[in-house]
């Protein structure tokens, strides 16, 4: 009798949605940004993610909408209009009201000028993606 509230708490907490996103480190405002997202077979396959300024009163929340088709796994973009930290929630398409967030994360977004000072340049960039270890070992080649 003592393992009824055990087993209740594990399956609320397997019911529960895992639809995650991942962005880019530096985004930029006004280029378009290419996130990925995954979902469990039980998660919702039609979901929205909304995006607001948290640096400006009163800005206006964006939304996209993204359909998976029945896939995991899959990419989508979005187009910050200026720089600051947003605000980026993870809702079921069916939740209109958007009170019960499935993921949630802020992030900044820079202007083109900061982002470059702040990215690193390769004067011979590889022609095919490289790990830092591996980037050092063709160094030491030379």
């Amino acid at each position: 009798m003592n393992h009824i509230p055990t087993l209740i708490l594990l399956a609320s907490l397997d019911i529960s949605a895992a639809i995650t996103v991942e962005f880019p480190q530096n985004m930029i405002a006004g280029e378009n940004t290419l996130f990925t997202w995954t979902r469990r077979q039980r998660d919702p396959q039609s979901f929205y993610i909304t995006y607001e300024n948290q640096n400006r009163d009163g800005s206006k929340t964006e939304q996209t909408n993204i359909d998976s088709n029945s896939a995991l796994k899959g990419t989508g973009s979005v187009i910050f209009t200026n720089v600051g930290n947003f605000q980026i929630d993870v809702f079921d398409e069916q939740d209109v009201t958007a009170s019960d967030i499935l993921y949630s994360l802020t992030l900044p977004v820079f202007s083109n000028s900061a982002s470059s000072a702040e990215s690193p340049t390769l004067s011979n960039p590889p022609t095919d993606p490289a790990t830092p270890s591996q980037l050092e070992a063709e160094s030491t080649e030379m």
